[in-house]
């Protein structure tokens, strides 16, 4: 049983890097989305076209996803995967796609969204 249980684990992995999942946590970062904060750590993948978390408890009462459809959600190793048709889903996707979009990425440091300075990767010579 465990040798399933790894190999779920490892090809979900590998669908998070494949379609570029980006995790995204803290509350200014979930607020930018539209989150409330408790609802946790989400991954969310523009290419892929989902949000993923493994806590759905968090992000379901929090977040009001519990009306989501089953047929929208799948849950998939020790992830639940919301499928961006689903109104929700879709909103947290398209703002993510939109901050990306005007040159924004997302600062792991300051767990938010910040603006990228084209200045700070200008290397100067002397």
């Amino acid at each position: 049983m465990w040798e399933l249980e790894e190999k779920i684990t490892g090809m979900v992995k590998k669908y998070l890097a494949d379609t570029n999942a980006m995790t995204i946590q803290g509350w200014k970062a979930l607020e930018q989305l539209g989150l409330d904060y408790r609802c946790g750590a989400i991954k969310v993948s523009v290419d892929g076209n989902y949000v993923a978390t493994r806590s759905n408890r968090s992000i379901e009462y929090y977040g009001g996803w519990e009306y989501i459809d089953a047929s929208f959600k799948m849950d998939v190793g020790e992830y639940c995967f919301y499928d961006g048709e689903a109104s929700r889903p879709k909103r947290v996707i398209d703002e993510v796609k939109e901050l990306l979009e005007n040159g924004w990425v997302y600062d792991s440091n300051k767990t938010m969204f910040v603006k990228n300075d084209e200045q700070q990767n200008v290397t100067i010579e002397s």
